[in-house]
């Protein structure tokens, strides 16, 4: 789970000119990352996937059967670009990865153990660029892992030093669900 969130009068007035564009797609877009085949995984029976750009929408067939996306990313590029005019335009932008273990999690958000970078380092590279050529800009992130129904924050190490920062999970009057500490 990552969310980013843009504000600021310039951010918004000086958005680029894809944002009226981007208000007739759905609020929901999803985008699958195909990370790249593992060496040991070329020696034993792997499904593979097709894509293709079908009645434009690109989509992924698996055993015969066609799984439509917002955008398909079948090289080693983060998503950064969708994400990136997102945030750009003034959206709130979540990214969740999810999979079974292998399925490219963490190389898809990416980690400071990988060097070519993820979705996160991109985005936020990215961000900051844009966002410095503007006069009055501000950009909150949170990048949180729930792993077994625990939250952590991964942003900031434990008070004890070792591991990551566990995060309580709160609930307000409204029954709105947050992550007061993220």
């Amino acid at each position: 789970f990552f969310s980013l969130n843009g504000s600021g009068a310039s951010f918004r007035e000086g958005r680029p000119s894809c944002c009226r564009t981007m208000t007739s797609r759905g609020a929901v877009q999803v985008i699958l990352s195909i990370r790249p085949q593992l060496e040991h995984e070329a020696d034993i029976a792997c499904t593979r996937l097709r894509w293709e750009a079908g009645h434009g929408q690109p989509q992924v067939v698996l055993d015969g059967t066609a799984f439509v996306f917002d955008e398909v990313l079948a090289d080693a590029r983060p998503a950064t670009g969708a994400v990136q005019r997102q945030l750009m335009c003034g959206y709130n932008c979540t990214l969740l990865a999810y999979g079974q273990t292998g399925s490219g999690k963490t190389y898809t958000v990416g980690t400071a153990a990988n060097a070519d970078g993820g979705i996160i380092q991109e985005t936020m590279g990215g961000m900051l660029q844009a966002m410095s050529a503007l006069q009055d800009a501000a950009c909150e992130a949170s990048f949180v892992e729930v792993y077994n129904e625990v939250v952590y924050d991964l942003l900031a190490p434990s008070e004890e030093g070792a591991g990551l920062r566990r995060l309580e999970i709160r609930e307000d009057a409204q029954r709105r669900v947050s992550l007061p500490d993220a």
